[in-house]
């Protein structure tokens, strides 16, 4: 199966243009005619893209459930989760409406309000505590001088809107309650974030527009070395890391997104809103764990292009006309697919480019060959090694470079099944994929995969060590 992660707003055209509007129309036919051959996950960035629209109205909240319904029939619940406790990314089969309550649970945070942080514990035995303790941060000073309001710059102005009731008052508590509402207007109120971002970069003397640079991470190293920072772009965002996370190693998904925001605060492709720069941010990452990265959004595209590059990720970033493009050439086109393996192999092996050619650990002769369409809708590698007793292993893979280190219960069905109706009941009598028998032995890592002896040649579908993963490998005597 071809990974296919769709942004929130491809997701939101082909609910309401699917019938109605290129290249929706194509896109929505594409995804429903090869179902079995693309996974389209979900993730967590979605369902937050819905909880504004969810909260705001019951009308909200009808088409919100509508949209849930949308996305359950697309993704047939599988999505790709980020553990913050744990730092792993994982593939899963989740219902989307309960990920859906779990996340509008914790949504807490985002409400501006102090003592909402607080809200579970009223109407308990703690609700007389909780409000002793708002009692008392109300008489706390925070011995601010409350005379550096009056004669703040104007171009800082936001700043002093957000702090009024400190200004008034400098206790602790209304400290706490400006500072929480200033944190949720930088994620809800596009004018704050603009004017934190370009007062700090004015004054930084790095505002500069890097839309139409060819390298703008090049572009962008040079403006901060020859800035205060005397830093690259590298430099500078993993500075930035080691202030947030201290001692603690930041995960992957941590360096990813810091990289991304650094990217559009210093000015390329700038987001208005931060919050949507950080959905987006999200989206760029979840996506680099699949095969494409669709998105009609202007910033996510190019940022997502530029910061792949700089990861060295190989999914591809392409808008929903890009991608039916893509997937007609790849899919619709590809004249493999109907037939026989064994041939297919044959005509990669006469007619295929070689990318290179090196030797195994053993110092075989080993050549590896590029698929142009995906064999089976999954292997686009093909590896011949040469044996010194003249025989040879073939190694059909999928060469991905991305993010993903893992695999969907559902893409090993799928391909499983596929093989079998072309070579039948294996050596062990195991035929069709068994899903609660074998998802169960994929846990265990104990999955027996497929063996046939075709002709005296031994074909099998197994778990091979990195860099192969799932492989079907093929033992020539000559």
């Amino acid at each position: 199966m071809v990974r296919v992660y769709l942004d929130w707003n491809i997701f939101s055209y082909l609910k309401n243009l699917k019938t109605s509007n290129e290249p929706y129309i194509t896109l929505n036919q594409n995804l429903s005619k090869h179902k079995e051959d693309l996974l389209v996950p979900y993730t967590s960035a979605h369902l937050t893209d819905l909880i504004t629209s969810y909260k705001q109205s019951e009308k909200g909240k009808q088409k919100t459930l509508e949209d849930l319904q949308y996305l359950e029939e697309l993704t047939n619940n599988l999505c790709i989760i980020y553990d913050y406790k744990e730092q792993k990314t994982y593939p899963d089969r989740y219902s989307i409406k309960d990920y859906f309550e779990q996340l509008l649970d914790s949504d807490t945070l985002m409400t501006g309000n102090f003592e909402n942080l607080f809200s579970s514990l009223k109407v308990t035995e703690f609700d007389g505590l909780t409000n002793s303790f708002f009692d008392l941060l109300k008489t706390l000073p925070a011995d601010i001088d409350t005379t550096i309001f009056q004669n703040i710059n104007s171009k800082y102005q936001s700043f002093k809107d957000a702090f009024q009731q400190t200004a008034t008052n400098s206790s602790y508590y209304n400290l706490l309650n400006d500072t929480f509402k200033l944190l949720s207007q930088y994620n809800s109120n596009p004018k704050t974030y603009r004017n934190i971002r370009n007062v700090s970069l004015d004054e930084l003397k790095l505002s500069h527009d890097y839309t139409q640079s060819e390298n703008p991470i090049d572009d962008i190293s040079k403006n901060l070395e020859n800035s205060a920072f005397k830093k690259s772009f590298q430099e500078f965002a993993s500075e930035n890391l080691k202030n947030y996370f201290k001692d603690k190693e930041p995960s992957r998904f941590d360096s990813f997104t810091n990289h991304y925001i650094i990217l559009d605060f210093l000015g390329y492709y700038r987001d208005s809103h931060f919050k949507n720069l950080l959905q987006d941010a999200f989206h760029a990452y979840y996506g680099a764990h699949c095969d494409f990265f669709v998105t009609d959004d202007d910033n996510t595209y190019h940022k997502a292009k530029v910061i792949y590059d700089h990861f060295n990720i190989k999914t591809v970033v392409c808008k929903s006309q890009e991608f039916n493009s893509q997937l007609y050439e790849k899919i619709v086109l590809n004249s493999s697919s109907e037939k026989p393996l064994i041939k297919v192999i044959s005509e990669i092996l006469n007619s295929s480019f070689v990318i290179t050619n090196q030797h195994d650990d053993e110092f075989n002769p080993v050549d590896i060959y590029k698929i142009d369409h995906y064999v089976l809708e999954y292997f686009n590698r093909l590896q011949v090694t040469h044996n010194a007793d003249h025989s040879a292993c073939i190694f059909l893979y999928k060469n991905s470079k991305n993010y993903s280190s893992f695999y969907f219960f559902k893409e090993i069905e799928t391909l499983t099944n596929k093989i079998v109706r072309q070579f039948g009941v294996d050596h062990y009598n195991r035929f069709e994929y068994k899903t609660e028998t074998e998802n169960d032995e994929l846990m265990k890592d104990e999955w027996k995969g497929r063996t046939w002896l075709i002709q005296n040649t031994l074909v099998r579908l197994r778990m091979c060590d990195a860099p192969f993963g799932l492989t079907l490998t093929i033992n020539l005597e000559k």
